[in-house]
């Protein structure tokens, strides 16, 4: 798992032209904003530790932190499909989950201090763990939900 993932932080470096920096023994990469532009880049970019919760009035609440993630978000629900893939890995599920959620849904999911649109979140402080039990059933609810939302484009531009 290490040598993975040094392999891929090197392919980085060498690919794309990022900058790595050493804080606190825990080593990050910090891209520029040009550094990286194809939606694909997005994704193999894509982490869950580019989102950060807050607890509000009405329950969890996420924020997109990463260069990556902020772009996936501005091309919207043109890279859905793109973005559910990542679904499946579990370094990357939550924050794709939070872009879909954001690019698909018109802030109308259920959520509490636990719990933010299926998403099971948990806290212990200040930090956050997840579990990757969860990503058969987001998936499949993603699936479902972006069939349902493509039919009714359909249904809509056909004018029925």
């Amino acid at each position: 798992m290490k040598l993975s993932v040094l392999l891929v932080m090197l392919g980085c470096v060498l690919a794309v032209g990022c900058k790595s920096t050493n804080k606190e023994n825990d080593q990050k990469i910090r891209y520029t904003n040009d550094s990286i532009s194809s939606p694909s880049s997005l994704v193999f970019h894509l982490s869950n530790d580019e989102v950060k919760w807050t607890v509000g009035d009405e329950g969890l609440c996420p924020e997109l932190t990463g260069i990556p993630s902020k772009k996936l978000l501005k091309c919207g629900r043109s890279e859905n499909e793109l973005i559910l893939r990542a679904m499946k890995d579990e370094n990357k599920f939550v924050a794709a989950h939070v872009l879909l959620t954001k690019i698909n849904l018109d802030d109308y999911y259920p959520l509490n201090d636990k719990v933010w649109n299926r998403l099971k979140v948990i806290r212990k402080g200040e930090s956050v763990e997840y579990d990757s039990a969860q990503i058969s059933d987001l998936v499949k609810f993603w699936k479902k939900a972006l069939a349902m939302k493509e039919a009714a484009r359909r249904k809509k531009a056909m004018g029925e």
